[in-house]
């Protein structure tokens, strides 16, 4: 019986082609949609939770409470020593210091790791399963040892085996290759390429003080601690212990700035304010778009099964007629709907295949997701089909299988009741529409956000990273760019505006005991800063670098939350910035316009600039010239001379700035491809339904074109129900686009207002593609000969 029912299914395929193509392509598309999703959503919920201690392991984190709470990652060394050696409720704790760049060199060949290098000890790896493929972690314990992921052993060494091999950090360390780690597991927030031995910190860093190792207060963000406890009930109690000793060490007042908490690992991933990339609630709301996607994908299966089932009444009666049952004819359609939907899925399955690389490269190169387990996703996959068969496939089969057999032999079909496919395509119509809303917006957001800058000017300019030991070579390289036509301005500096960079803490004023309740931004600068970014001075002077006690710039924000009106009153007066050069006391000779020194993803704060020599990592040009590929190779030719032990890199500043963005361009990016999926399968949702009624009408359109009807009258009356339709569709997604976004956006401090043409525009959109889908459908029936349609009165 089944055999029947799959070739009977296979020939009204073949004989419906058009049709069939529409319904398994519609599917298909909401399938794969679907699918990448669980695939997106899955690899981000697995991050770092497949650790043999994941529940039971946390980070070491704190909050500064200031006029407002501030959030950071970081932690210091004797935090770590304290945790290990001076708490029994930690089993197990680890050190890195992350986020470290180094030039390698590797026989006659120089690299950059960039920020993927980092120093730690076996301990790193006793907490965390990060198998080692070659070597053992012990030997990461001695002085000038280093591991490398595969992937980093495949790029500097080939096919060659590197263990034993020496690689020349900064081209004069030999550090001895002791391990290959892999690296299979993308799905972690902890990764590094290189481990370098933490006991040659010194070798690295020779200008390094004693207080890194001994400094409670030595706290910098690449500073990373873990921890695993022995109970997890045990977290408060260390966190009251350390929070103890933070009074012991800064005195009571000081410490009630700091609050240290444990951050659970499986946490890392998701918490923004300590350098988690996603968070949940995205991920919540692309488990509803893809359900969304989904609902609309259903519905246009239902409404293409039924215009297309229509057609074949007669048979149904036929059937009925010879015997067959309503159980029969039930399982007979089931049986096709679940061949079709079958076919829908392997459809869907070959775009993941071959569209999931180009999404990695294209889409999510930052966090490539990777198929974690074949076995889940085929289970997903098979059950996803099933229930989609069961829901979709049930209605068109139930309501078609309990035809009454004279109605059907005379054409007189159930399926004319209008009210429920109306609401189907609404409901359809105001899903995608909403969709459609929310990516204008987001789009208007995330260009407002990339083309929006506060206080400075990013056009024309280039930064290049510094050597750490520049020496001499620095000032040849200035002597160049100043006598060079094509060079604006140029800027030795620690980070350009609008970086990630967080350096920052209180300072104290002129003659005031106290130090001031909210933190301040420090810049490190030379004096050619303001000039080359184009940071407008409104009182005082620009800082000298040859002064003899140290000068401040500060911003007119910073005035304000000193107390001042006028820019002129701070000028002259002292000013203590902690921790910049080494907390000597300088003084405020000029007061810029205010600018943000991150993204516009967080509010304008004070900002303090001044010059501290060993912090210029970073040399910002800015061109004068359109030849911009001239002015690179020249400067390459000079790097080579004055660095030859140092790679050669520039980045364009407007892409440094764009790269800030990149979380909010991947949402954008992927709302983008979802409206465009939701748009395709409703019009092949209104395809069905205009095929529905024109199968139902057929007769009637013949009839009123041999009375006379006119071409463009049978087309308004088969298009109008449908525009209607799509209008009051648009109705209902305006206030609930307009609210889902207009919460969105309150998490920008910067954003876009929200005006009517922007939801206008998305319903004039949807209103324009209906009107073609349906006045094409409708053209064709309209110009169907009459006789054909009237031939069996």
């Amino acid at each position: 019986m089944i055999k029947q029912h799959l070739k009977t299914a296979w020939r009204n395929i073949i004989k419906n082609k058009l049709y069939a193509l529409l319904n398994i392509f519609g599917l298909g598309l909401g399938i794969a949609c679907c699918l990448f999703l669980f695939l997106y959503i899955t690899f981000h919920l697995s991050f770092d939770n497949y650790h043999p201690q994941a529940e039971t392991t946390y980070r070491l984190v704190n909050e500064l409470h200031f006029e407002t709470t501030e959030y950071s990652k970081g932690a210091s060394y004797a935090m770590y020593t304290a945790l290990k050696s001076e708490m029994p409720e930690v089993d197990k704790a680890a050190f890195l210091l992350s986020n470290q760049a180094f030039t390698i060199r590797i026989g006659e060949q120089l690299y950059h790791t960039g920020q993927r290098a980092a120093l730690t000890s076996s301990e790193w790896f006793k907490l965390f399963d990060f198998p080692w493929l070659k070597g053992n972690p012990k030997e990461l314990d001695e002085a000038n040892t280093l591991a490398l992921t595969r992937k980093a052993a495949r790029q500097y060494f080939g096919d060659t085996d590197p263990i034993g091999q020496v690689v020349l950090v900064e081209s004069k360390h030999p550090f001895k290759v002791v391990g290959i780690v892999d690296d299979s597991c993308t799905n972690t927030s902890l990764g590094a390429e290189l481990y370098l031995s933490f006991t040659s910190i010194k070798t690295l860093q020779p200008g390094l003080f004693d207080d890194f190792f001994t400094a409670w207060g030595y706290i910098n963000s690449s500073n990373t601690v873990f921890v695993s406890l022995h109970d997890t009930s045990q977290k408060d109690a260390v966190e009251r212990r350390l929070n103890r000793m933070t009074v012991q060490h800064f005195g009571e007042e000081t410490a009630r700035i700091f609050n240290f908490k444990l951050l659970p690992l499986t946490d890392t991933h998701f918490d923004t304010r300590y350098g988690g990339t996603v968070q949940r609630p995205l991920l919540l709301v692309l488990a509803i778009i893809g359900g969304c996607i989904m609902v609309v994908a259903g519905i246009n299966y239902v409404n293409l099964s039924i215009a297309h089932q229509a057609r074949r009444a007669t048979e149904i009666g036929t059937r009925k007629i010879l015997g067959g049952s309503r159980r029969q004819l039930f399982a007979q359609f089931m049986t096709e709907s679940t061949f079709v939907t079958l076919t829908a899925l392997c459809i869907a399955l070959i775009l993941i295949y071959l569209m999931l690389p180009l999404a990695n490269q294209y889409l999510l190169f930052s966090e490539p997701i990777q198929v974690l387990s074949w076995y889940r996703f085929s289970a997903f996959s098979i059950g996803f089909w099933i229930v989609v068969s069961v829901a979709a496939g049930a209605y068109p089969a139930y309501l078609l299988g309990r035809l009454n057999v004279f109605d059907a032999l005379k054409n007189r079909l159930p399926i004319r009741n209008r009210t429920g496919r109306q609401a189907l395509v609404v409901l359809q119509n105001v899903v995608a529409q909403v969709i459609l809303m929310a990516t204008i917006v987001i789009v208007l957001q995330v260009r407002f956000l990339r083309h929006t800058d506060v206080g400075f000017d990013r056009e024309s300019v280039v930064t290049i990273p510094l050597p750490k030991t520049a020496g001499d070579g620095r000032d040849a390289i200035g002597q160049y760019l100043d006598s060079n036509p094509r060079v604006a301005a140029f800027s030795f500096c620690f980070q350009p505006p609008a970086s990630r960079s967080r350096y920052g803490g209180t300072v104290r004023f002129d003659e005031r005991e106290a130090w001031e309740t909210w933190p301040a931004r420090y810049v490190y600068v030379d004096s050619a800063y303001v000039h080359t970014f184009g940071i407008q001075l409104v009182a005082g002077r620009n800082i000298r670098q040859d002064a003899a006690m140290p000068e401040y710039l500060i911003s007119e924000l910073m005035v304000s939350k000193l107390g001042f009106d006028n820019a002129d009153d701070v000028l002259g007066k002292p000013l203590l910035a902690g921790g910049m050069n080494d907390e000597m006391k300088g003084v405020v000779v000029g007061v810029m316009r205010d600018f943000n020194t991150q993204s516009l993803l967080t509010p304008i704060e004070p900002t303090l600039a001044g010059f501290k020599a060993d912090m210029q990592t970073m040399l910002a040009v800015k061109l004068a010239t359109k030849d911009v590929t001239g002015i690179v190779a020249d400067l390459q030719g000079q790097w080579k001379t004055h660095f030859p032990d140092a790679v050669f890199e520039y980045h364009f500043l407007d892409e440094q700035i764009e790269a800030l963005y990149e979380k909010e361009i991947l949402q954008q990016r992927l709302i983008w491809i979802t409206a465009a999926v939701a748009v395709i399968i409703c019009v092949l949702g209104l395809l069905g339904m205009v095929s529905l009624m024109t199968q139902l009408r057929i007769k009637e359109i013949g009839i009123r074109k041999v009375l006379g009807a006119s071409m463009v009258g049978i087309v308004r009356l088969l298009s109008t129900d449908f525009v209607k339709l799509v209008l009051i569709a648009v109705v209902v997604a305006l206030p609930v686009a307009w609210w889902i976004m207009s919460k969105w956006l309150e998490d920008f401090p910067y954003r876009i207002d929200i005006q009517w043409w922007m939801f206008a525009s998305a319903g004039a959109v949807a209103v324009a593609i209906a009107l073609a889908t349906v006045s094409w459908q409708a053209v064709r029936a309209a110009l169907a000969n009459p006789v054909k349609s009237l031939r069996d009165e």
